[in-house]
């Protein structure tokens, strides 16, 4: 089973869509944290102020992080189009 069938059917039979849409918000902060922020940090700690280096890094940070935001977009895409839909 692939996970859209997977978060499909959660959604749908048992109702988890507002659980499941957390899980999407907590791994894109946990990227962010773990992951993006803390090597920009390093970067910035070891080059100082040399503003080329820091921003060839966010450059590939960035690059990273849509490539991360595509995969679970692909995964959550049902939440993104009925949950928030009919939240509000």
């Amino acid at each position: 089973m692939d996970s859209y069938s997977g978060i499909l059917r959660l959604s749908d039979e048992q109702d988890k869509s507002a659980e499941l849409y957390d899980v999407y918000q907590q791994r894109l902060t946990m990227f962010i944290t773990s992951t993006v922020e803390v090597n920009l940090r390093k970067k910035r700690a070891s080059y100082g102020s040399d503003s080329r280096e820091f921003l060839q890094e966010y450059c590939s940070q960035w690059k990273k992080f849509t490539i991360y935001v595509f995969t679970l977009k692909k995964q959550f895409d049902y939440l993104d189009r009925y949950f928030l839909k009919n939240a509000g």
